[in-house]
């Protein structure tokens, strides 16, 4: 009987620790990348960067690292703007734009791709207000997407602030 017992025991055991991964817990959720200044400090999510200026030093650079062993497919998008109506924001991510539409994932078409586990150059991302008419806030995301452009992972949202 205890031989009996024993190899029961020993069955459920192989069996659950051989147990084919849940596909409910993907790979798609979660951080997939972070984000850093041109300096190499780390930006949290949420942060807010203040400048007084359009000139080339208000110029916002970013670089994001993938975290993962893929490569990731990413978008930007301005979800919200005060004080203006976004047609003065430039800004590259991939491709250069100037007039950061509200709602319109960029880049139109494609994605800036990121090969697994390297990082964006400083080029690659920058954002830069040229309005100078008062104040301009700019809430912005940064996601990635599948190849089917659906959303996956965590966003990363940040706040480019002009107040002259």
């Amino acid at each position: 009987m205890k031989k009996i017992v024993f190899f029961f025991l020993i069955s459920v055991f192989t069996l659950t620790s051989c147990k084919k991964k849940d596909s409910s817990t993907d790979d798609t959720t979660g951080p997939l990348f972070e984000v850093y200044d041109v300096t190499g400090s780390k930006v949290n999510d949420n942060h807010e960067f203040v400048f007084n200026t359009v000139d080339q030093s208000a110029q916002l650079n970013l670089i994001v690292k993938n975290l993962t062993g893929e490569t990731l497919k990413l978008k930007t998008k301005l979800t919200s703007v005060t004080g203006t109506d976004g047609s003065m924001f430039e800004f590259c991510f991939g491709n250069c734009y100037v007039g950061m539409q509200q709602g319109t994932a960029y880049p139109v078409g494609s994605t800036l791709d990121v090969a697994a586990n390297q990082t964006t150059s400083p080029n690659d991302i920058h954002y830069l207000n040229h309005y100078d008419g008062g104040n301009a806030t700019y809430n912005v995301v940064i996601y990635a997407v599948d190849d089917n452009g659906n959303q996956k992972g965590d966003e990363f949202h940040f706040v480019y602030k002009y107040q002259p």
